[in-house]
């Protein structure tokens, strides 16, 4: 089959267009889901429409040729996009070896589920505020999504729970900037992977892979990290003892603590986040 991608970024005849239609009437899922990433910048929107649409045919388990629309709002998040999921890939900043997942989401979600998701697949226990940061291009303004609370108030977060998925992520190969616990400041890199179709019979979300243990909870960010297995490498230090110690009292119970340790896929569990997102934390002063 002729690579519908091609050429898609230069400005092709109606001819052109028209034999990258056929065959996208002829290609199998896996090929349409690998031109649609191909073309994520392509300016011409008939090929990209069409790819989606026949992605949303497989879904439905029709496989004839139909011309996909972008949902009206009244049918955004029913029936014409719940066959679809987000995939992203999540990773520690300034680690190495690097801590990373791999995880899958609803296309209903809001970037408060995003949060839950991400929380439960990287091993954190949610109990400090995050933020999503967006940094669109030729503009100054940071687009911050998350929990609004008055102490941290130098820009304007918008609440996570009212916020759905599309409005923000809009290609495969988008780079955003999640934020954990803003007192011990965990970075990760966020980026969007593609935009997929339901897999018949299985849940999401859903943790499709990773490396190596979360740090602890509250061991101080990337520093206090590097500090706490410099410590636990030696047990001669002086605080050797003592950390062992709080990592076997940690509410986690962290010890013993290998980050290099293989990451446990099958105990990776999402629970259902709440559906208003509004269950706030913060009212119990845990930051």
């Amino acid at each position: 089959m002729q690579n519908i991608a091609e050429g898609s970024k230069a400005s092709g005849t109606s001819k052109k267009i028209e034999l990258k239609l056929t065959n996208v009437a002829r290609a199998s899922l896996e090929e349409l889901r690998l031109d649609y990433v191909e073309i994520e910048h392509s300016s011409d929107s008939r090929i990209r429409h069409e790819i989606l649409g026949r992605m949303l045919d497989y879904a439905a388990g029709n496989q004839a040729k139909v011309l996909f629309r972008y949902p009206s709002k009244r049918q955004k998040g029913r029936a014409v996009m719940s066959q679809l999921i987000y995939q992203f890939y999540i990773r520690l900043q300034e680690i190495e070896p690097p801590i990373w997942r791999r995880i899958q989401v609803p296309d209903t979600y809001t970037f408060w589920g995003l949060h839950v998701a991400i929380q439960d697949a990287m091993g954190w226990l949610d109990y400090h505020l995050h933020a999503f940061r967006f940094r669109p291009k030729h503009k100054r303004d940071v687009i911050e999504i998350g929990i609004p609370s008055e102490k941290w108030d130098d820009l304007e977060t918008l609440p996570g729970w009212d916020i759905k998925l599309d409005s923000y992520l809009h290609q495969p190969g988008q780079w955003f900037e999640y934020e954990y616990d803003f007192g011990d400041g965990w970075m990760h890199d966020a980026l969007f992977e593609g935009l997929l179709v339901k897999e018949k019979g299985s849940k999401y979300p859903k943790c499709l892979g990773g490396e190596r243990a979360c740090p602890p909870e509250d061991c101080g960010g990337v520093r206090g990290y590097y500090q706490l297995l410099d410590i636990l490498n030696d047990p001669d230090h002086e605080d050797h003892q003592e950390m062992v110690a709080w990592l076997k009292g940690h509410l986690k119970k962290y010890y013993p603590y290998n980050p290099d340790m293989s990451f446990a896929l099958r105990k990776c569990a999402f629970p259902v986040p709440q559906p208003d997102g509004k269950k706030p934390f913060w009212k119990n002063d845990v930051l």
